[in-house]
């Protein structure tokens, strides 16, 4: 089992295990109906969260519907509980039984009067449950990044089309050391600062070496403990736009720029995903934006000059080429 499946199976046990005290007063028996009302409540609820990280770090699952599992305003648990069977997370009596559960929590909390046989079927919901997320899934098979860039999008490679992609032979056996190489560096370094590396820097070095859906995990934890930090807002967004899902990288940038209004990188970044999705005339004024906020990045000017040839101003990229730091200009000419 992978560290990422590893660690939602015990943030899935965790959830679950929250209502152990509510369990163990259900089999108990005799406790008064409002009593065995919340009881069971809270039983629910424990349940969903389950479900929800389990889906979360399911990854068989599309990362679109990852990053929804955790809002359930976002995604109903029926649909959770739908998605972890289409990814046989759950067998189909288990999911029987918590689809039943469910729906008594439906009707409690409408207020409907509570049947007889609903403790004990809080109960059967969770004894099916937890053995089912203990368990280790069937290994899935490995994705193919053939159809990604391989660059990051402010070289001089993706000046071309914003579409292009890298097939020269030989090229992913190289990637796939390069990677490699990457991910050891950057465990050498902790270990030589002695540092324990956190979920941002294992996000990182796992984004680094294009290894997208483990660092996607990683940066959703790191999220998750560092609320106001707009980094793995602005990762995850990377990773969307990589992976052609230009509305999920949108909606991060909207929470990177939320907590982060005056970081020249997300205004990059923006500015990326507005060429990548055609729209390179609102672009030019985005990069002018993060070079006017930190005028020695490289990245930015070039992707200026990008957006100005794509959008029919060869003049005033030229012109732009002439302004930029000596480096840039090396690169661009």
């Amino acid at each position: 089992m992978s560290d990422s499946r590893s660690n939602g199976t015990e943030s899935a046990l965790r959830q679950l295990q929250s209502s152990t005290a509510e369990v163990a007063a259900l089999r108990a028996g005799g406790p008064e109906p409002s009593e065995a009302r919340g009881l069971i409540l809270r039983v629910a609820n424990s349940v969903d969260r389950a479900l929800r990280r389990l889906l979360r770090d399911d990854e068989r699952a599309e990362l679109s519907v990852r990053l929804k599992a955790l809002a359930p305003d976002e995604m109903e648990s029926a649909d959770v509980l739908a998605e972890l069977r289409r990814t046989e997370r759950l067998s189909m009596s288990t999911a029987a039984a918590i689809h039943e559960l469910l729906e008594i929590r439906r009707r409690l909390k409408n207020g409907e009067p509570m049947d007889t046989g609903d403790p004990e079927r809080a109960i059967g919901a969770v004894d099916r449950l937890t053995p089912e997320i203990s368990a280790t899934p069937q290994p899935i098979p490995v994705e193919s990044h053939s159809h990604l860039p391989l660059d990051e999008p402010e070289l001089p490679e993706l000046l071309d089309s914003p579409r292009r992609r890298i097939r020269q032979a030989g090229v992913p056996a190289l990637a796939g050391l390069a990677a490699a190489a990457i991910v050891v560096i950057a465990l050498g370094m902790w270990v030589v600062s002695g540092r324990e590396p956190s979920q941002l820097d294992q996000g990182v070095a796992l984004f680094q070496s294009g290894e997208y859906a483990e660092a996607a995990n990683h940066f959703w934890r790191f999220a998750e403990e560092n609320p106001d930090d707009a980094t793995p807002h602005l990762y995850l967004a990377r990773i969307h736009r990589r992976m052609d899902r230009p509305d999920l990288a949108a909606e991060a940038l909207r929470e990177a720029q939320r907590l982060a209004p005056e970081d020249p990188a997300v205004h990059r970044e923006l500015a990326f995903l507005l060429l990548d999705t055609g729209r390179s005339d609102v672009a030019v004024g985005r990069f002018r934006t993060a070079i006017e906020m930190e005028p020695e990045s490289s990245e930015g000017w070039v992707g200026l000059v990008r957006a100005l040839r794509e959008s029919g101003q060869d003049e005033e990229a030229a012109q732009v080429i002439q302004e930029a730091p000596a480096e840039v200009r090396a690169l661009l000419e």
